[in-house]
């Protein structure tokens, strides 16, 4: 994405309002994270949002048409430093996309996309501005929390596709 509308983006996405409303997994409902919900319909025909739906649509069902995507949940998420992010799966069968909509991130802020195989972590996402990731919906994840020298909360925005069956 152009750093102009990555910066957009964010703008908008850090003033939405964030409430403690969503867990990561059962067994952990105690410990909530702060989220937006966005209506799917609605972002799609928002002047500045439907980019980003159109491309992580137009994505998604390039590399996992065949198992026919449907979008099923959009939402925002703010992680503050010292919150804490469990691993979790998301739809499944399904597909993420997974949007970092911080318009600037250092080295040394952290926070990347943890990823899990067996209970042990095997990859990590840079949560770059403006960097558009895609996995499926039964890979084990979880959000990276920023390190204690980022003063800014790292921004997601995450689109959930429901599919047929679970893509490789």
């Amino acid at each position: 994405f152009d750093p102009a509308y990555v910066g957009m983006v964010h703008q908008l996405s850090a003033n939405l309002p964030y409430f403690r409303l969503d867990y990561d997994a059962k067994g952990t409902e105690d410990i909530l994270h702060l989220k937006h919900e966005l209506e799917p319909e609605a972002m799609a025909a928002h002047p500045l949002f439907k980019s980003l739906h159109a491309r992580a649509t137009e994505l998604v069902s390039e590399i996992y048409g065949p198992a026919n995507p449907v979008l099923r949940r959009v939402h925002a998420n703010q992680l503050p430093f010292g919150d804490i992010q469990l691993a979790h799966t998301d739809l499944v069968p399904g597909v993420t996309a997974l949007y970092f909509a911080n318009a600037q991130w250092e080295d040394s802020w952290q926070g990347e996309a943890v990823f899990y195989d067996a209970g042990e972590p095997v990859a990590t996402v840079y949560p770059r501005p403006g960097r558009l990731a895609l996995f499926p919906g039964d890979l084990p994840h979880r959000a990276g929390s920023p390190s204690k020298l980022c003063l800014a909360a790292r921004i997601s925005i995450v689109f959930k596709f429901q599919t047929d069956s679970q893509p490789d």
